[in-house]
Protein backbone atom coordinates (compact mmCIF):
# COMPACT_ATOMS: atom_id res chain seq x y z
CA UNK A 1 0.00 0.00 0.00
CA UNK A 2 2.61 2.41 0.74
CA UNK A 3 4.39 1.40 -2.27
CA UNK A 4 1.03 2.12 -4.45
CA UNK A 5 0.92 5.48 -2.68
CA UNK A 6 4.76 5.98 -3.35
CA UNK A 7 3.93 5.36 -6.88
CA UNK A 8 1.28 7.23 -7.08
CA UNK A 9 3.10 10.54 -5.50
CA UNK A 10 6.11 10.46 -7.42
CA UNK A 11 4.02 9.92 -10.63
CA UNK A 12 1.88 13.18 -9.21
CA UNK A 13 4.93 14.75 -8.97
CA UNK A 14 6.07 14.21 -12.25
CA UNK A 15 2.84 15.08 -14.13
CA UNK A 16 3.13 18.22 -12.24
CA UNK A 17 6.50 19.28 -13.13
CA UNK A 18 5.76 18.34 -16.71
CA UNK A 19 2.60 20.63 -16.87
CA UNK A 20 4.83 23.54 -14.67
CA UNK A 21 7.53 23.49 -17.21
CA UNK A 22 6.05 22.58 -20.47
CA UNK A 23 6.15 25.31 -22.97
CA UNK A 24 2.33 26.58 -23.96
CA UNK A 25 1.28 25.11 -27.24
CA UNK A 26 -0.29 28.53 -27.70
CA UNK A 27 1.30 31.66 -28.88
CA UNK A 28 0.98 34.56 -26.74
CA UNK A 29 -0.38 38.12 -27.27
CA UNK A 30 2.14 41.23 -26.87
CA UNK A 31 1.32 42.40 -23.54
CA UNK A 32 -0.84 41.16 -20.52
CA UNK A 33 -2.06 44.06 -18.09
CA UNK A 34 -2.67 43.45 -14.36
CA UNK A 35 -4.64 46.44 -12.88
CA UNK A 36 -4.51 46.99 -8.93
CA UNK A 37 -6.49 45.01 -6.76
CA UNK A 38 -6.75 41.98 -9.19
CA UNK A 39 -7.63 38.94 -7.51
CA UNK A 40 -6.35 35.06 -8.66
CA UNK A 41 -9.26 34.20 -10.74
CA UNK A 42 -8.91 37.56 -12.84
CA UNK A 43 -5.19 36.93 -13.39
CA UNK A 44 -5.68 33.64 -14.56
CA UNK A 45 -8.70 34.47 -16.63
CA UNK A 46 -6.84 37.54 -18.49
CA UNK A 47 -3.52 34.88 -19.01
CA UNK A 48 -6.06 32.32 -20.61
CA UNK A 49 -8.35 35.12 -22.90
CA UNK A 50 -4.27 36.10 -24.17
CA UNK A 51 -3.30 33.03 -24.85
CA UNK A 52 -0.34 32.62 -22.39
CA UNK A 53 -1.76 29.84 -20.55
CA UNK A 54 -3.75 27.01 -21.73
CA UNK A 55 -5.64 26.54 -18.36
CA UNK A 56 -7.28 28.51 -15.98
CA UNK A 57 -7.81 25.62 -13.52
CA UNK A 58 -4.23 24.75 -13.27
CA UNK A 59 -2.86 28.47 -13.18
CA UNK A 60 -5.28 28.65 -10.21
CA UNK A 61 -4.21 25.01 -8.81
CA UNK A 62 -0.10 25.98 -8.91
CA UNK A 63 -0.68 29.22 -7.67
CA UNK A 64 -2.29 27.82 -4.25
CA UNK A 65 -0.36 24.67 -3.73
CA UNK A 66 2.72 27.07 -4.08
CA UNK A 67 1.13 30.36 -2.31
CA UNK A 68 1.98 32.41 -5.41
CA UNK A 69 -1.11 33.87 -5.08
CA UNK A 70 -0.14 36.57 -3.18
CA UNK A 71 2.70 37.23 -5.00
CA UNK A 72 1.46 38.81 -8.21
CA UNK A 73 2.52 42.32 -8.96
CA UNK A 74 0.24 44.41 -10.91
CA UNK A 75 1.63 45.59 -13.87
CA UNK A 76 2.04 45.13 -17.89
CA UNK A 77 3.79 42.13 -18.39
CA UNK A 78 5.15 41.02 -22.31
CA UNK A 79 5.63 37.42 -22.96
CA UNK A 80 7.62 35.31 -25.22
CA UNK A 81 5.75 32.90 -27.45
CA UNK A 82 5.23 29.41 -26.22
CA UNK A 83 6.46 30.12 -22.24
CA UNK A 84 6.24 27.55 -19.76
CA UNK A 85 3.84 28.42 -16.64
CA UNK A 86 6.81 28.07 -14.10
CA UNK A 87 8.40 31.33 -16.01
CA UNK A 88 4.85 32.89 -16.65
CA UNK A 89 4.84 32.92 -12.59
CA UNK A 90 8.47 33.33 -12.41
CA UNK A 91 7.87 36.79 -14.43
CA UNK A 92 4.68 38.29 -12.78
CA UNK A 93 6.29 37.38 -8.96
CA UNK A 94 9.51 39.36 -9.77
CA UNK A 95 7.49 41.95 -11.48
CA UNK A 96 9.39 41.63 -14.61
CA UNK A 97 7.38 44.88 -16.11
CA UNK A 98 7.06 45.97 -19.86
CA UNK A 99 9.16 49.03 -20.88
CA UNK A 100 7.07 51.24 -23.46
CA UNK A 101 9.35 54.26 -24.74
CA UNK A 102 8.39 57.24 -26.48
CA UNK A 103 10.58 58.88 -28.65
CA UNK A 104 11.67 62.56 -29.17
CA UNK A 105 12.69 63.12 -32.88
CA UNK A 106 15.64 65.37 -33.30
CA UNK A 107 14.01 69.05 -34.32
CA UNK A 108 10.41 68.05 -33.23
CA UNK A 109 8.55 70.98 -31.69
CA UNK A 110 7.04 71.09 -27.97
CA UNK A 111 3.90 71.53 -29.29
CA UNK A 112 4.27 67.97 -30.81
CA UNK A 113 5.90 66.46 -28.24
CA UNK A 114 2.84 67.48 -26.07
CA UNK A 115 0.50 66.44 -28.64
CA UNK A 116 2.09 62.97 -28.85
CA UNK A 117 2.38 62.77 -25.33
CA UNK A 118 -1.42 63.66 -24.34
CA UNK A 119 -2.83 60.99 -27.70
CA UNK A 120 -0.43 58.20 -26.07
CA UNK A 121 -3.24 55.90 -24.52
CA UNK A 122 -0.60 54.50 -22.14
CA UNK A 123 -0.11 57.10 -19.92
CA UNK A 124 -2.10 58.88 -17.29
CA UNK A 125 -2.84 62.74 -16.39
CA UNK A 126 -3.31 65.33 -18.90
CA UNK A 127 -0.67 67.74 -20.42
CA UNK A 128 -2.43 71.23 -19.95
CA UNK A 129 0.48 73.75 -18.80
CA UNK A 130 2.28 76.39 -21.25
CA UNK A 131 5.73 74.54 -22.09
CA UNK A 132 8.70 76.62 -23.84
CA UNK A 133 10.18 75.69 -26.99
CA UNK A 134 13.57 73.93 -27.01
CA UNK A 135 13.34 72.63 -23.34
CA UNK A 136 12.83 69.12 -24.24
CA UNK A 137 15.72 66.97 -25.08
CA UNK A 138 15.35 64.46 -28.14
CA UNK A 139 16.01 61.17 -27.20
CA UNK A 140 14.26 57.60 -26.56
CA UNK A 141 12.35 57.96 -22.97
CA UNK A 142 10.93 54.16 -21.58
CA UNK A 143 8.15 54.15 -19.32
CA UNK A 144 5.82 51.66 -17.52
CA UNK A 145 2.18 51.78 -18.60
CA UNK A 146 -0.37 54.50 -16.99
CA UNK A 147 2.85 56.57 -15.86
CA UNK A 148 1.97 60.24 -15.48
CA UNK A 149 2.44 62.32 -18.44
CA UNK A 150 3.83 65.25 -16.81
CA UNK A 151 6.66 63.21 -14.94
CA UNK A 152 7.82 61.72 -18.50
CA UNK A 153 8.02 65.57 -19.36
CA UNK A 154 9.88 66.78 -16.45
CA UNK A 155 12.67 63.73 -17.21
CA UNK A 156 12.42 65.58 -21.12
CA UNK A 157 13.26 68.92 -19.13
CA UNK A 158 15.81 67.61 -16.87
CA UNK A 159 17.58 65.77 -19.75
CA UNK A 160 17.93 68.87 -21.56
CA UNK A 161 19.43 70.86 -18.54
CA UNK A 162 21.61 68.30 -17.35
CA UNK A 163 23.32 68.56 -21.43
CA UNK A 164 23.31 71.81 -21.56
CA UNK A 165 25.20 72.32 -18.37
CA UNK A 166 27.82 69.91 -19.79
CA UNK A 167 28.10 71.19 -23.36
CA UNK A 168 28.22 74.90 -21.72
CA UNK A 169 31.18 73.77 -19.82
CA UNK A 170 33.55 73.19 -22.86
CA UNK A 171 32.13 75.97 -25.15
CA UNK A 172 34.37 77.86 -28.05
CA UNK A 173 31.31 80.01 -29.19
CA UNK A 174 30.88 83.50 -28.22
CA UNK A 175 27.34 82.64 -27.32
CA UNK A 176 26.74 84.35 -23.94
CA UNK A 177 23.99 82.44 -22.61
CA UNK A 178 22.70 79.18 -22.50
CA UNK A 179 18.95 80.11 -24.11
CA UNK A 180 20.45 81.61 -27.22
CA UNK A 181 22.92 78.52 -27.40
CA UNK A 182 19.53 76.21 -27.93
CA UNK A 183 17.99 79.30 -29.95
CA UNK A 184 21.06 78.46 -32.40
CA UNK A 185 21.00 74.95 -32.21
CA UNK A 186 17.31 74.68 -33.36
CA UNK A 187 18.38 76.80 -36.34
CA UNK A 188 21.33 74.49 -36.71
CA UNK A 189 18.64 71.23 -36.79
CA UNK A 190 15.92 72.68 -38.75
CA UNK A 191 18.46 73.14 -41.77
CA UNK A 192 20.33 70.24 -41.89
CA UNK A 193 19.88 66.66 -40.83
CA UNK A 194 23.46 65.57 -41.73
CA UNK A 195 25.42 65.57 -39.02
CA UNK A 196 28.18 66.31 -40.99
CA UNK A 197 27.14 69.54 -42.23
CA UNK A 198 25.86 71.06 -38.56
CA UNK A 199 28.90 72.51 -37.18
CA UNK A 200 29.47 73.89 -40.88
CA UNK A 201 26.37 75.52 -40.70
CA UNK A 202 27.19 76.34 -37.36
CA UNK A 203 30.22 78.35 -38.26
CA UNK A 204 28.12 80.11 -41.17
CA UNK A 205 26.07 81.45 -38.39
CA UNK A 206 28.34 82.18 -36.00
CA UNK A 207 30.52 84.28 -39.21
CA UNK A 208 26.75 86.27 -40.12
CA UNK A 209 26.56 87.52 -36.22
CA UNK A 210 29.82 88.72 -36.41
CA UNK A 211 29.68 90.71 -39.59
CA UNK A 212 26.23 91.90 -38.29
CA UNK A 213 24.13 90.17 -41.24
CA UNK A 214 20.76 88.84 -40.81
CA UNK A 215 20.85 84.91 -40.34
CA UNK A 216 17.88 84.74 -42.82
CA UNK A 217 17.10 81.19 -42.40
CA UNK A 218 14.02 79.74 -43.71
CA UNK A 219 13.25 77.69 -40.90
CA UNK A 220 12.26 80.75 -38.66
CA UNK A 221 9.85 81.43 -41.15
CA UNK A 222 8.15 78.60 -41.42
CA UNK A 223 7.86 78.13 -37.76
CA UNK A 224 6.28 81.64 -37.14
CA UNK A 225 3.66 80.65 -40.02
CA UNK A 226 2.85 77.23 -38.47
CA UNK A 227 2.32 78.76 -34.65
CA UNK A 228 -1.35 78.23 -33.75
CA UNK A 229 -2.08 76.58 -37.41
CA UNK A 230 -3.69 73.13 -36.67
CA UNK A 231 -2.87 72.53 -40.45
CA UNK A 232 0.79 72.92 -40.78
CA UNK A 233 2.49 73.81 -43.88
CA UNK A 234 5.70 72.52 -45.09
CA UNK A 235 6.57 75.13 -48.14
CA UNK A 236 7.26 78.91 -47.61
CA UNK A 237 7.00 81.92 -50.60
CA UNK A 238 8.70 85.08 -50.69
CA UNK A 239 5.95 86.75 -49.76
CA UNK A 240 6.09 84.87 -46.41
CA UNK A 241 9.72 86.31 -46.16
CA UNK A 242 8.77 89.99 -45.74
CA UNK A 243 5.88 89.36 -42.98
CA UNK A 244 7.32 90.41 -39.80
CA UNK A 245 7.63 88.54 -36.70
CA UNK A 246 9.94 88.21 -33.74
CA UNK A 247 10.93 84.91 -35.54
CA UNK A 248 11.79 86.05 -38.94
CA UNK A 249 15.35 86.61 -39.60
CA UNK A 250 14.84 87.94 -43.00
CA UNK A 251 13.47 90.72 -41.13
CA UNK A 252 14.92 91.09 -37.94
CA UNK A 253 18.69 90.69 -37.18
CA UNK A 254 20.12 88.17 -34.54
CA UNK A 255 18.62 85.18 -33.00
CA UNK A 256 14.73 84.65 -33.39
CA UNK A 257 12.10 85.25 -30.08
CA UNK A 258 12.66 81.44 -29.14
CA UNK A 259 13.73 78.04 -30.00
CA UNK A 260 12.02 76.61 -32.99
CA UNK A 261 12.78 73.11 -32.00
CA UNK A 262 13.96 70.91 -29.76
CA UNK A 263 17.46 70.69 -30.98
CA UNK A 264 19.45 67.27 -30.39
CA UNK A 265 22.73 66.65 -29.11
CA UNK A 266 24.79 66.81 -32.48
CA UNK A 267 23.06 70.81 -32.93
CA UNK A 268 23.73 71.28 -29.32
CA UNK A 269 27.54 70.68 -29.59
CA UNK A 270 27.48 72.19 -33.17
CA UNK A 271 26.21 75.56 -31.88
CA UNK A 272 28.45 75.53 -28.85
CA UNK A 273 31.73 74.73 -30.86
CA UNK A 274 31.14 75.72 -34.76
CA UNK A 275 34.09 74.73 -37.20
CA UNK A 276 36.44 77.36 -38.49
CA UNK A 277 35.49 78.59 -41.81
CA UNK A 278 34.76 82.18 -43.59
CA UNK A 279 31.45 80.41 -45.23
CA UNK A 280 28.33 83.07 -44.74
CA UNK A 281 26.35 81.33 -47.38
CA UNK A 282 24.66 78.36 -47.88
CA UNK A 283 21.84 76.70 -50.19
CA UNK A 284 20.44 73.28 -50.42
CA UNK A 285 22.19 70.67 -53.23
CA UNK A 286 19.26 69.20 -53.65
CA UNK A 287 20.58 65.72 -52.00
CA UNK A 288 19.80 66.53 -47.95
CA UNK A 289 23.27 68.21 -48.20
CA UNK A 290 24.18 71.90 -48.78
CA UNK A 291 26.90 73.98 -50.81
CA UNK A 292 28.46 76.87 -48.81
CA UNK A 293 30.59 80.16 -50.33
CA UNK A 294 32.20 82.51 -49.05
CA UNK A 295 30.98 85.32 -50.88
CA UNK A 296 27.63 86.14 -53.31
CA UNK A 297 28.86 85.62 -56.30
CA UNK A 298 29.76 82.13 -55.72
CA UNK A 299 26.25 81.53 -53.48
CA UNK A 300 23.95 82.93 -56.55
CA UNK A 301 26.26 80.29 -58.57
CA UNK A 302 25.20 77.28 -56.21
CA UNK A 303 21.82 77.98 -56.26
CA UNK A 304 22.03 78.17 -59.89
CA UNK A 305 23.13 74.99 -59.47
CA UNK A 306 20.70 73.59 -56.85
CA UNK A 307 17.83 75.23 -59.74
CA UNK A 308 19.15 73.25 -62.12
CA UNK A 309 19.23 69.38 -60.21
CA UNK A 310 15.81 70.67 -58.77
CA UNK A 311 14.25 70.94 -62.73
CA UNK A 312 15.79 68.05 -63.43
CA UNK A 313 14.58 66.15 -60.68
CA UNK A 314 10.78 67.21 -61.45
CA UNK A 315 11.51 66.16 -65.00
CA UNK A 316 12.22 62.99 -64.59
CA UNK A 317 9.36 62.54 -62.67
CA UNK A 318 7.42 63.65 -65.04
CA UNK A 319 8.77 61.92 -67.66
CA UNK A 320 7.92 58.53 -65.44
Amino acid sequence: MIKKLSFFFLLSSLIFAFLLFKPSSYRSVDTVFFPRGINLSQISNILLKNNVIESAFFFKLVALSLKLDKKVKAGEYLFENKTSLYNTFKKINSGDHYFRKFVVIEGTTTEKVINDLNANLYLSGKINKKIEEGTLFPETYFFLRNDNREKLLLRMQEKMHETIDGIWSSKKSFIDSKEKLIKLASLIEAETKLNSEKYIVSSVFHNRIKLNMRLQSDPTVLYAKNLNNKKKNRKIYKNDLKKDSPWNTYTNKGLPLTPICNPGLVSLKAAANPALTDYVYFVSDGNNGHLFSTNIDQHNKNVNIFRKIMNKKANEKKAN
